[in-house]
This record gives C-alpha cells, sequence and structure tokens, in this order.
C-alpha cells in the first residue's frame, strides 16, 4: 500500500479528534505520520500526543505558509497532504486523492478555483463535496494531495505575501517550475469526498471573514503571482 504524510493546520479551531478519526479510518492507505503545525497556541493540543500525532508549535503566527514547510524534511515519503483546520475526508478521500495525483501527474484538491486574468473574477467548484469528475482548476484547496517532491517549486522564488494566498502560489509555482497542473478530485459521495463538514468553513474562525481573505486581496495576489512567474521565464 502507498504511505502518505498528513499534515493538519492548527490556529484557534478545534476539530482535531474528528479530523483524526477520519483520516486514520482512511482505506488502502498507510498514514506514515501526521504532523499538526500550530500558529501560536490558542488551544491546547497535548492531548493529541495520545494518538500518536507529532505537534509543531510556532510562537510566531506563520499563517497559512508554515505547515508547507514540513513536507521538505519528509521526503522520504511519497506522497503528502495538507489540511486546512476545517476539513474532515470521508474515509476513501485519500484514496480517491492519490488515484487523481497518479492518473494526472497533479496536485489533487478537495475544491478548486479559475481566475479570469480579464475580468478579475474567481469561479470554482467543489466545495460541497461534490464533483462529477477530475477537473483541471487554476488552482485547489481546502486540502492539497501531491507526491511530496512537488512542494520544492513552492520555494523556489519568494513568495507574493504569507498572509494568505498559499493555495494559488503553491499551484501556478507547481504549474510554472514543474508543469504539474491542479485538479478538483471527483466527489460522488461522503466516502471518497475531501470535506463531510461543509459548515465549518462557515464558522467564526472562517478566513474569508477576515481582512485577509477578501476577493480583492486575494486577486491582487493572483496576478502578482502570475506576472512573477511569467516575467522569471
Amino acid at each position: 500500500m502507498k504511505e502518505i504524510l498528513v499534515i493538519l493546520s492548527g490556529y484557534k479551531r478545534d476539530y482535531f479528534k474528528e479530523q483524526i478519526a477520519a483520516i486514520k479510518s482512511q482505506q488502502d492507505i498507510i498514514v506514515k505520520e501526521i504532523v499538526v503545525w500550530q500558529n501560536e497556541n490558542h488551544v491546547n493540543l497535548d492531548y493529541l500526543r495520545e494518538h500518536g500525532v507529532k505537534i509543531i508549535n510556532s510562537d510566531i503566527n506563520f499563517k497559512f505558509h508554515g505547515r508547507f514547510t514540513i513536507p521538505l524534511l519528509f521526503d522520504d515519503v511519497e506522497y503528502t497532504a495538507i489540511f486546512d483546520d476545517d476539513t474532515i475526508p470521508g474515509n476513501k478521500w485519500l484514496q480517491n486523492a492519490i488515484r487523481c495525483v497518479d492518473e494526472h501527474g497533479c496536485i489533487a484538491g478537495q475544491n478548486g478555483r479559475n481566475y479570469d486574468l480579464n475580468t478579475k473574477v474567481f469561479t470554482g467548484a467543489g466545495d460541497s463535496g461534490r464533483m462529477p469528475r477530475d477537473t483541471k482548476f487554476d488552482f485547489v484547496g481546502h486540502c492539497w494531495v501531491f507526491r511530496t517532491e512537488v512542494i520544492r517549486s513552492l520555494w523556489m522564488q519568494k513568495q507574493v505575501t504569507y498572509v494568505t494566498g498559499e493555495d494559488m502560489q503553491f499551484c501556478l509555482a507547481a504549474k510554472h517550475h514543474l508543469n504539474v497542473d491542479s485538479y478538483c478530485v471527483r466527489q460522488t459521495c461522503n466516502e471518497d469526498a475531501g470535506q463531510t463538514r461543509g459548515s465549518y468553513a462557515s464558522d467564526e474562525h472562517a478566513s474569508y471573514k477576515t481582512p485577509g481573505g477578501s476577493s480583492s486581496l486575494r486577486s491582487d495576489i493572483y496576478q502578482q503571482c502570475y506576472n512573477n512567474l511569467r516575467n522569471a521565464q
């Protein structure tokens, strides 16, 4: 069976019991390690160690990017999955996502977004945990599953910002440096879906409700990242 490194994100939410139960129930996959990247110390996560979970606690809030450094140190594990802190997968999600990675040579995500450089509008799909077929997008999010070696592409250039936009900066970099596309995975039922608790994404800690999650800021980040990579050719 294939092995995968699982990285969870810690800040002010605490859905970890559900996340870990869901991850440990994954079928036909060996979860090599579960690591939590915790920004600051808003939630006591010591109890997770009883479940064999490793915790990296940072007094500095590295926001969304810090967790993306962990795969650099686990390059002996073929696959990595990075979960947002509001994402509870079905028990066949990782198997399904790895299938997508292998079939398309891509970064597989729970949802997908396209950005129109002319109209400056984002469109997307997958947030409901349903997607009729594997579908290519400009970038993906909520959960990223990929061959671990692909993470190097993110760090091959200076980031536009560390406030937000890790999703688009990772996917655009992977496409530019490695010609790796991004696909939202086919999700037809709760078992193979990447998200089974959609309401968690709209709680009081939702990033889109903060200034850093505004559509206009994310639009600016996408355009600047796109232009920087194009000009670097």
